[in-house]
């Protein structure tokens, strides 16, 4: 630590003590806009000395962690920061470079998560993505309600004081590691339910055949599937309607694996796998245990699925099986309502797909380890890219009208496809969306296509087909 911090605290000790004393602060109701000025406050002003400058003008840039040199230089370097006080309180610099290396600490936790944070217009995605104290809430609320008017020159200080409060208390949190993901992250004791008692991502563990398997509870509810009109990389086949799930079910926390499929069924049929066409491709990550198994077709699943079933491992009252495409999208979007379950943006470190830019490459072109990127707010991975998943649905339109509880047609189509979902590491990000919707016969396989596994009642196929989803194929079927 620099030689400037005259209370002797090291950097990561600094930084939490401060968001604390912000945290304090607010519950006594000290730091509040009409309270007079305090200790806090004026550690506030020392802090803003010194960052005033780079909040005007490198807003923008605010959270681009990855230059964290540049902005060390930035906000350590300016001469109007003010000296220590008598009370031991730390300076505007011993503030800024207190960031820098407890940021550094939580290198994957900020690089990964935090990537938004520059847009201070968006602080309210930053008190649900954080677990911010409660009483440090209400400066992101600030923050949250005068972006509109922030860069007023008469006001704009109110608005970097929130900014700078703000990132104190995110002080007292970084070091929680991975927070996007609000799911539990022990697993319950209480029983196996498909109730809306238990809280989402719920995460149960059984052990078949020497191999753990992780779920997560997704809840009953109502939700809307399919995509806005206005919606990049929308497709014509995602009518957005209402549905609503009366039951709640468990998913797999990641796709179906390499080592899964092979303590069952005694054979990999994987392409990215040692015996596999492309083990050249994954040879330099050593074991593909952890990989999603692909090159298996919608009926390989169905054996596999009863051999689980057959085992009695099944909880009383539920099966194994394939999502419906309705819960797989619930699954998906994990209460959320953008096109991927972080945004509207796919980001290359959210998911393994082919990325969208000629500037950033190819991707990795290859399947990798389940689990690798980051988990939605219930705890699920890989719903975006990794392998398209398939589902229990043939596939069909929407119907136009909300409903409980689809299963898709009861019947195949012209086309005899079922439902693929999540995009694969293949596709570029547009075909990774929570909404786009794609189709393979039962019996086709490809290194891009898997599966995951949900735990439910069983189900039941819809009885009466849409009359103009017939007429749809009637039309589009070749004469004869």
């Amino acid at each position: 630590m620099s030689s400037g911090n005259s209370n002797g605290q090291e950097p990561i000790s600094l930084v939490k003590n401060y968001g604390a004393n912000a945290a304090a602060r607010g519950k006594s109701g000290a730091s509040s806009p009409n309270a007079p000025k305090g200790s806090f406050e004026d550690s506030v002003d020392a802090a803003l000395d010194a960052a005033t400058k780079f909040v005007v003008d490198q807003a923008a840039k605010l959270a681009k962690f990855a230059k964290l040199d540049k902005i060390t230089s930035k906000l350590a370097g300016k001469k109007g920061a003010r000296n220590a006080s008598p009370n031991g309180r730390p300076t505007g610099g011993d503030v800024a470079k207190a960031f820098v290396p407890a940021l550094t600490v939580s290198a994957k936790y900020v690089g990964d998560k935090l990537r938004g944070l520059a847009e201070l217009a968006k602080l309210d995605e930053l008190a649900r993505t954080v677990k911010l104290d409660k009483a440090a809430r209400p400066f992101v609320q600030i923050g949250k309600r005068t972006a509109k008017w922030a860069w007023s020159k008469r006001r704009r200080r109110w608005f970097q004081w929130a900014t700078v409060v703000a990132l104190l208390a995110l002080g007292n949190v970084v070091f929680d590691g991975d927070e996007r993901s609000k799911a539990p992250r022990t697993p319950t004791t209480k029983a196996w339910s498909d109730d809306e008692r238990l809280e989402a991502g719920s995460l149960k563990i059984l052990t078949m055949n020497g191999v753990d398997y992780a779920f997560r509870y997704c809840p009953p509810g109502t939700f809307k599937m399919g995509s806005p009109g206005n919606e990049k990389g929308r497709d014509y086949d995602e009518t957005l309607h209402d549905v609503t799930l009366t039951r709640g079910f468990w998913t797999l926390e990641t796709e179906v694996t390499q080592e899964m499929w092979e303590a069952t069924m005694g054979e990999n049929p994987s392409f990215f796998a040692a015996t596999g066409g492309g083990a050249s491709d994954a040879r330099e990550v050593g074991t593909t245990a952890k990989f999603p198994v692909e090159s298996v077709s919608w009926e390989d699943c169905q054996k596999f699925i009863a051999k689980l079933n057959a085992s009695g491992s099944a909880p009383d009252g539920f099966a194994f099986r394939l999502p419906t495409e309705a819960e797989w999208e619930r699954a998906c979007r994990a209460g959320s309502k953008t096109a991927f379950a972080y945004g509207n943006k796919l980001e290359r470190d959210q998911a393994n797909y082919c990325w969208d830019s000629a500037l950033r490459g190819d991707g990795l072109e290859r399947t990798t380890s389940v689990g690798s990127y980051p988990a939605n707010a219930w705890g699920i991975c890989d719903m975006h890219g990794n392998v398209a998943e398939m589902c229990a649905d043939w596939v069909g339109s929407y119907k136009m009208t909300a409903q409980a509880d689809p299963t898709g047609p009861p019947s195949g189509t012209a086309d005899d496809s079922r439902v693929l979902r999540g995009g694969s590491w293949e596709d570029r990000a547009g075909y990774c969306r929570s909404a786009a919707r794609f189709s393979s016969e039962p019996t086709e396989s490809s290194s891009s296509v898997g599966f995951r596994l949900v735990l439910g009642r069983e189900i039941e196929p819809d009885v009466a087909p849409l009359a103009a989803e017939a007429a749809i194929y009637a039309e589009a079927a070749p004469a004869e």
